[in-house]
């Protein structure tokens, strides 16, 4: 139906905005959205029931009087994302909550070519979460990000000689089926340069030059050698 998939997209922008803005009032957002006040009033009352959103404190009224604002933020506590860079002989994973905090890390070096990718890591988040503990914070989802050309649209690894990759890969889609939630993937250097955006939403930003450099180790005739 159109009007629920137009509740649905403006549900998502109204979170987006929230988050970009962090503590903020109904008003706002429909100001910054250009939406109506209660369409935005509802969206966000659902929210609340939801418990994906909490109203924090009240602002000011203007220098007009009248009602002062309800501000309302995301529940950090809503939830968890994990978010896992694979190499080759070493993954690192990190637990953030809704608002980015990071909350738990695991550095390892392992073997990641030896088993297919997919059940690999199955076994890295199912591991993380293990030792993370706090299970009160359920799983929302999980990002991954690999070296190689990925299309994130489709979820697939198209190639990546690093990791052995050479065909098509569904990742997102084989994850998502072993764990029962929705995973993501994206090249490597695609998602530091989201995650320095996500980090410094706050701020205008117009144009973002990011630039991974990578030291990459192999055996030649037995010596070893090591290229950027």
């Amino acid at each position: 139906m159109p009007g629920r998939r137009t509740k649905q997209v403006n549900a998502s922008r109204i979170i987006h905005d929230i988050w970009e803005h962090h503590d903020t009032s109904r008003v706002e957002v429909a100001r910054r959205l250009v939406l109506d006040k209660s369409t935005v009033a509802t969206i966000v009352n659902e929210l609340l029931t939801h418990r994906v959103l909490i109203e924090t404190q009240e602002g000011y009224a203007g220098p007009l009087g009248g009602r002062r604002p309800v501000h309302i933020a995301l529940n950090r506590n809503y939830g968890c994302v994990l978010g896992v860079e694979v190499q080759p002989q070493r993954y690192i994973a990190s637990v953030v909550d809704l608002l980015g905090n990071q909350l738990f890390t695991v550095d390892e070096n392992t073997d990641l070519t030896a088993a297919p990718l997919p059940d690999s890591l199955k076994r890295i988040t199912e591991r993380v979460l293990s030792e993370y503990g706090r299970r009160d914070l359920p799983l929302l989802s999980v990002g991954i990000a690999v070296p190689g050309i990925v299309d994130p649209e489709l979820g697939a690894v198209k190639l990546s000689i690093p990791l052995g990759i050479t065909a098509p890969l569904r990742v997102a889609d084989e994850l998502s089926q072993e764990l029962g939630i929705r995973c993501f993937v994206e090249n490597d250097a695609n998602a530091a340069a989201w995650g320095e955006l996500a980090f410094h939403r706050h701020r205008d930003l117009g144009d973002l030059a990011f630039v991974l450099v990578e030291v990459q180790d192999w055996l030649e005739n037995g010596v070893k050698h090591r290229t950027p």
